[in-house]
């Protein structure tokens, strides 16, 4: 998650607590997960930890999705909002 700066994890964990992130580079290489998880135990300094990537498949649900619409998981990077918790249904004024 470090590679990607502030931005991705803040506007993250503005939406949704639990944050995880797959990646690849190729189709012959296998997906890494890395996740960042607000609920997670702290240090004793209150830090929030980032795992050690692992080795995981992409969720059901998001690989039913790419599939459906035709795009490839031959790399690149997926970002899955766990149980997003703050998004606002509201519309900006003007748009209907």
């Amino acid at each position: 998650i470090g590679k990607f700066g502030f931005g991705l994890p803040n506007a993250s964990i503005n939406q949704t607590r639990l944050v995880e992130v797959y990646t690849r580079t190729n189709s012959q290489e296998d997906i890494t997960k890395a996740w960042l998880d607000l609920d997670a135990p702290h240090s004793e300094v209150g830090m929030v930890n980032v795992p050690d990537p692992v080795i995981s498949p992409l969720p059901d649900w998001v690989e039913q999705y790419m599939v459906s619409q035709g795009l490839p998981f031959d790399h690149g990077t997926v970002v899955v909002w766990v149980t997003p918790d703050r998004i606002s249904p509201r519309r900006p004024p003007g748009l209907a």
